[in-house]
């Protein structure tokens, strides 16, 4: 799961003064609930129910105050940056100056722990926390957490070459080149959409190699496109490091629900 997900764009704060722990999650809440059209006594509770369990600041000067929230219909997060940092009691003692505030649908178990590990991977990057402390606008906040988000759009997928994929000079047979190459842009295109089937439409392939017996690994990485139409690359690396193949596809939004497809339902469903 991708940040742009779930991530409210318009919520981004930058500045946010607060006194403490508890002034800050009142003031996001009430962002929140603006946002989402709920009381912000609920969503403030819903929070402070979840912080009573141990402290949701994680680690870094980032904490992730998160809950499950009647009435929500959908994953919805806020980000913020303080203008100073504030004691938040997080598990490795420092004060926090950036906060993602998760909110739920209640029945929204295995989703919810996914959004969770997308916000951490991103934050648990020294290298974004930098940008992200020295970005001078909302605008070049909001820069560095989405580019941060993108580049993960990725995938990675080791194989094995066998001889019986050879053609008869001893090499594999260019179908395997596409199949692997195709399914790794796939997989990284795939991964920013969470309900529906990707399709491919159109896939250019260059060979730059002949590969042979061994293992193999094919890398794709997403490029753009987040509504309808996703445009990924990727290409085959050999055991020795050196590239064999790379290429590009198109893929397109189907109206095939992932949750119809086997290996694709949802935990408990």
């Amino acid at each position: 799961m991708q940040l742009a997900q779930f991530l409210d764009p318009e919520s981004i704060r930058v500045g946010v003064a607060a006194n403490g722990k508890r002034a800050l999650l009142q003031q996001l809440s009430g962002v929140a609930a603006q946002r989402l059209g709920l009381p912000s006594s609920e969503v403030h509770n819903c929070i402070a129910a979840r912080e009573k369990l141990g402290s949701t600041g994680f680690g870094g000067g980032v904490a992730i105050p998160h809950g499950k929230l009647e009435g929500l219909a959908s994953l919805y997060a806020l980000v913020a940056r303080l203008a100073e940092p504030i004691d938040y009691r997080a598990i490795d003692g420092q004060p926090v100056d950036i906060v993602v505030m998760l909110l739920s649908p209640p029945d929204a178990g295995a989703e919810h722990l996914k959004a969770l590990a997308a916000v951490s991977r991103v934050l648990r990057n020294p290298a974004t926390l930098e940008k992200l402390r020295g970005a001078r606008s909302r605008d070049a906040f909001a820069a560095v957490l989405m580019g941060a988000d993108e580049r993960d759009a990725a995938s990675r997928l080791d194989f094995a070459i066998a001889g019986t994929t050879f053609h008869a000079a001893g090499a594999a047979h260019g179908t395997l080149y596409f199949k692997m190459l195709d399914d790794a842009a796939f997989y990284a295109a795939n991964s920013l959409v969470s309900d529906r089937f990707l399709l491919t439409t159109a896939f250019n392939l260059h060979f730059t190699k002949p590969m042979v017996e061994g293992s193999a690994r094919a890398e794709g990485r997403w490029i753009s496109g987040r509504r309808r139409v996703f445009v990924a690359e990727a290409r085959i690396v050999d055991a020795s490091g050196e590239e064999c193949a790379r290429g590009t596809g198109t893929f397109l939004r189907s109206h095939i629900a992932l949750s119809s497809l086997p290996g694709y339902v949802r935990d408990g469903g």
